[in-house]
């Protein structure tokens, strides 16, 4: 017990706000939600913007090889899963899932305990 709360004591203070906002977003993944097109882009270009400016020769092959297999991945888990489009109007329409909120806890863990 007194090594949780070392560990818990020893947790910087913006890692609780950053999980609480990761929470809410697997929240919202669980409830059926309406996403305009362009809003899909957003965090990949976040990310691949903030592992470009730090990457060394290796990291962007397999950064760029893994955003394919996520792309992969992401297509067969999704694929059967009742999303449907508004092209009219440039609307993705997500049923609730709570696979994200999970996906969301298992990285937050292992990013937290090889932190």
């Amino acid at each position: 017990m007194k090594r949780v709360l070392a560990i818990i004591d020893g947790t910087p203070l913006w890692m609780w706000p950053l999980l609480l906002l990761l929470l809410c977003l697997g929240w919202q993944a669980g409830q059926p939600r309406t996403v305009k097109l362009a809003q899909l882009f957003i965090l990949p270009a976040a990310i691949l913007l903030c592992q470009s400016c730090r990457c060394t020769p290796p990291r962007p092959l397999f950064f760029r090889l893994g955003i394919v297999a996520g792309c992969g991945i992401g297509f067969v888990a999704h694929r059967e899963n009742g999303l449907r489009t508004d092209r009219e109007h440039g609307l993705l329409l997500f049923p609730g899932e709570w696979r994200t909120m999970g996906l969301i806890i298992v990285v937050y863990a292992l990013r937290y305990y090889w932190g």
